[in-house]
C-alpha cells in the first residue's frame, strides 16, 4: 500500500470515525435513543431497524471469529517452541479448549461489572507490543534482515485500487467501537455531548497513535516481508515476541465477553424483543455465539480474511452509512452536518463496494487496473 498512502487513509478514516461518533451522540441526545436499532426505529418503518440490528450482529460475529483466529495464530506456536510435547499444540485443540473452558463461562455472566478493568489490562499488553516493534525496528536482528523481501525498497505511494481498498477495511476495524458508543454515552455519569466528544476524540487519538507507530516501525523493519499479522512476521523462536503474543492472546480472551455481550443483545433485539430474562435462552444464545465463531476460527487460516470482509461490508455500514443516514434525519437543521453526513454515506458506499470487490473477488470486474 505504501506508507504515504496508508498515512493519508489513516488520517481520513480516523477523522470520519470521530465525526460519526459525534453524529451518533448528537442523534442519541436529540432522540433519547441508546442503540442503533432505537435510532432507526425512531425514524419510522419496520425494515430499517431490523437491517441495522442485523448489521451489528454480523459485525460483532466477525469480530468474535477474528478473536478465535488470533488465538489459533498465537498460542500453538508458543506452545510448540517453549513447551514441546505438551497438549494444545494444534490450532484446533487450542481454540476449542479455550472456547469451552474460558470463553463460554465468561459469556454466561449477566453483568459486565466484573470485566471493568479489562481496558487497563488491554492497554498494558498493547503498550508492550508497540514498544517491542519500535525497539526491534531501531535495532534489526540478522534473522529479520535475512528474511526474503526484508531488503526491498520502501514504497511511499500506491496507485493500485486493489492495494488501497484491500487495506482500508483493516484500518476501519481499528476505529469501530460504534456498536457500544451509545451505551457508553448513556452510562456516563456526567452525560453531555461535549464529554462524549472528548472521550471519542481521546479514544480515536490513542488508536491512531498505536496504528501509525506500529505500521511505520513494522514496515520499515520487514518491508516486503511484512505479514498481515505483524507479530507473525518475526522469526521464531523469540522470547520477547512470544510474550507479546501471549499478552495479545490474553487481551483477546478478556475482551471476548465484551463483544459477545453486544452480539447477544443484537440477537435478543432481533428475535426476542421485550421478552423477560430466561436462563435457558441466555445460555442457548451463548452456546450458539461461541460455537459458530469458534468453528470458523478453526477453519479460517488468516485473520485478515475475516476482518477484511466484516470491515468492508458491515463496518462500512456501521461507521459511515448508518451514521450518515442518522445525521441527515436528526441533524437536518444544520447545513454543514447535512453535507458531512452525505460525505459519510458516499465514502461508506465506495469503501463497502470496492472493499468487498477486491477482498473477496466477488462481483463483476468494473475497474481494470494496469490494463488487466
Amino acid at each position: 500500500m505504501g506508507w504515504g498512502t496508508f498515512s493519508f487513509f489513516l488520517v481520513l478514516m480516523a477523522w470520519l470515525a470521530y465525526y460519526s461518533f459525534w453524529v451518533l451522540t448528537e442523534a442519541s441526545h436529540e432522540s433519547g435513543q441508546t442503540s442503533y436499532k432505537g435510532l432507526a426505529s425512531a425514524m419510522g418503518g419496520k425494515l430499517f431497524p431490523i437491517l441495522v440490528e442485523s448489521t451489528v450482529l454480523l459485525y460483532v460475529c466477525g469480530t468474535l471469529t477474528s478473536y478465535a483466529v488470533i488465538i489459533g495464530d498465537y498460542i500453538p506456536p508458543v506452545m510448540r517452541a517453549w513447551f514441546p510435547g505438551t497438549p494444545f499444540q494444534e490450532r484446533w485443540s487450542c481454540v476449542l479448549v479455550l472456547a469451552c473452558c474460558v470463553y463460554f463461562p465468561l459469556t454466561i455472566l449477566r453483568s459486565l461489572n466484573s470485566m471493568k478493568y479489562v481496558s487497563s489490562v488491554a492497554l498494558g499488553f498493547i503498550g508492550y507490543t508497540v514498544l517491542l516493534v519500535i525497539l526491534r525496528a531501531l535495532r534489526p536482528s540478522p534473522a529479520v534482515a535475512a528474511l526474503p523481501g526484508a531488503s526491498d525498497p520502501l514504497v511511499f505511494w500506491s496507485s493500485s485500487l486493489s492495494d488501497v481498498f484491500s487495506a482500508t477495511p483493516l484500518i476501519l476495524v481499528a476505529f469501530t467501537a460504534h456498536y457500544n458508543v451509545l451505551r457508553l454515552y448513556y452510562e456516563l455519569e456526567c452525560r453531555t455531548v461535549n464529554v462524549m466528544r472528548n472521550v471519542a476524540g481521546l479514544s480515536v487519538s490513542i488508536v491512531f497513535a498505536v496504528y501509525i507507530l506500529v505500521a511505520f516501525a513494522g514496515y520499515s523493519l520487514f518491508r516486503g516481508a511484512t505479514r498481515s499479522n505483524i507479530l507473525s512476521s518475526f522469526p521464531a523462536p523469540d522470547l520477547f515476541v512470544d510474550l507479546a503474543k501471549v499478552g495479545m492472546a490474553a487481551m483477546v480472551v478478556l475482551s471476548y465477553p465484551l463483544v459477545h455481550f453486544a452480539a447477544r443483545g443484537a440477537v435478543q433485539n432481533l428475535l426476542f424483543p421485550g421478552w423477560s430474562f430466561s436462563w435457558f435462552r441466555h445460555v442457548a444464545i451463548a452456546v450458539i455465539l461461541v460455537a459458530l465463531p469458534t468453528t470458523l476460527g478453526i477453519l479460517v487460516p488468516d485473520v485478515s480474511l475475516v476482518l477484511n470482509f466484516s470491515g468492508a461490508f458491515a463496518g462500512s455500514l456501521m461507521v459511515y452509512i448508518y451514521p450518515g443516514i442518522f445525521g441527515l434525519h436528526y441533524l437536518k437543521a444544520n447545513s454543514t452536518h447535512r453535507l458531512l453526513s452525505r460525505v459519510l454515506i458516499v465514502f461508506g458506499v465506495i469503501s463497502m463496494v470496492l472493499g468487498v470487490r477486491f477482498d473477496t473477488g466477488w462481483g463483476p470486474c468494473l475497474i481494470k487496473e494496469n490494463g488487466g
